[in-house]
């Protein structure tokens, strides 16, 4: 029983509520848009396919777990966030492919995939004669012809 206490306090402790993003003043971070109100989605973004994340704004203030954003007045919802519904904004231009795929080594050359059938009981008995003839001219072998 110890034991498995002991291993629930290490996930615990890896994955617990300490341990969770630290943003500087003057940061841009995305916010989760899950619990935003509609409008206030629709505000910047049309709400049909709405993104999971919004963004990016400025970090404007900490006290403890809850961060003060810099919001679009139009968006018409209080400012300050659990820092759990936050994101580090990263600019797409400055993304580079190996930060995206670690350790992705180039790919060779695809080969190009040759057409195979699959016997089927029926076609037990056809040899490899007929299969290049069908390859060659579908229209020679057609049923009811």
């Amino acid at each position: 029983m110890a034991e498995s206490q002991d291993l629930q306090k290490e996930y615990a402790d890896a994955e617990g509520k300490n341990n969770v993003e630290r943003f500087e003043v003057g940061d841009l971070v995305l916010l989760n848009a899950k619990n935003l109100p509609t409008n206030a989605v629709s505000a910047v973004f049309k709400t049909k396919l709405s993104p999971r994340f919004i963004g990016p704004f400025k970090f404007v203030a900490k006290k403890g777990l809850a961060y003060t954003l810099n919001l679009l007045k139009k968006m018409c919802t209080h400012p300050v966030f659990y820092v759990g519904l936050l994101k580090p904004y990263q600019d797409p231009a400055q993304v580079s492919v190996e930060a995206l795929v670690p350790g992705r080594q180039e790919a060779a050359e695809p080969q190009a995939a040759g057409r195979q059938r699959v016997a089927e009981p029926q076609d037990a008995e056809r040899t490899a004669e007929d299969a290049a003839t069908d390859r060659a001219d579908p229209a020679a072998k057609q049923p009811g012809a």
